[in-house]
């Protein structure tokens, strides 16, 4: 998977309101994709998060990622 498509600060309204964004990382093309979802309180620009999900090797294995 050669190309890498990034969309950041996409938004999600929970039920209660509340909206949260998430980057997104997918393949170039049509999918469907299986999604890795990672997300922690302390907000997606925190460092560690890499550690947990790298975006571009979940994408090149395939598959899109959200942080």
């Amino acid at each position: 998977m050669a190309e890498i498509q990034i969309e950041v600060d996409v938004p999600a309204q929970m039920r209660d309101g509340t909206v949260l964004r998430a980057d997104v990382y997918r393949p170039g093309g049509t999918g469907p994709w299986p999604v890795l979802l990672s997300r922690l309180p302390h907000g997606k620009q925190t460092p560690m998060m890499t550690v947990m999900l790298d975006p571009p090797t979940a994408v090149r294995a395939g598959g899109a990622a959200c942080l």
